[in-house]
């Protein structure tokens, strides 16, 4: 069993962050987008949450005066101290999630054993931290269960003690689990529903 877990935010403090953290991405993902299609880029590149996008890809066509000639996969940045540079700077960078759940997700565990060894580390893999998404106007995210995880490393080690709450750890009321086959059901109705709109 997976220790990451799909939740639907549906409570307060959470919902009014999340909905918060939708529009600046929304917003992020806008400058971002219409930007690229301004100088007829063909995509982007990732960015993690307090950064700016590292570049843009030109695979069709060369990128304006200012940038730097694409590399081999077509992806291209900025030439220092250029016009271009200056307005790529002015460009949003990717907002944080953290403010949405704050201390509320417990996402390492750590443990120590009776000889004094003591270890721990994240639960699940989020190189970006807790994910939050959304299918229309309902709001997911994708969180580790530090209790499932703490039962699971005491059902292997019953001598340890896990430390800063995991043990204890339950989902916080205004969050409710969700199955994925749950969340492909919402995307499908989402889907429909705007696939009827739009005929």
């Amino acid at each position: 069993m997976s220790n990451l877990i799909l939740v639907k935010i549906v409570g307060e403090p959470w919902l009014s962050r999340a909905r918060e953290y939708r529009e600046q991405m929304i917003a992020f993902t806008t400058a971002w987008s219409d930007y690229a299609r301004s100088l007829g880029a063909t995509g982007l590149t990732n960015a993690f949450p307090g950064h700016r996008m590292r570049g843009l890809f030109f695979e069709k066509a060369p990128p304006p005066a200012g940038w730097k000639k694409p590399d081999r996969k077509g992806f291209a940045t900025p030439k220092k101290g250029s016009p271009a540079a200056e307005e790529f700077a002015r460009l949003p960078v990717k907002p944080r999630n953290k403010h949405v759940f704050g201390d509320a997700i417990v996402c390492d565990l750590t443990w120590e054993a009776p000889n004094g060894a003591w270890g721990g580390g994240a639960i699940g893999f989020m190189i970006e931290g807790v994910s939050i998404g959304w299918v229309g106007d309902v709001l997911i995210a994708r969180i580790p269960h530090a209790g499932r995880a703490a039962a699971e490393h005491l059902a292997r080690h019953p001598d340890h003690i896990i430390r800063h709450g995991a043990a204890d750890w339950t989902i916080p009321d205004g969050l409710v689990e969700i199955s994925q086959a749950e969340l492909d059901l919402l995307d499908a109705q989402y889907r429909l529903a705007r696939e009827r709109a739009a005929s």
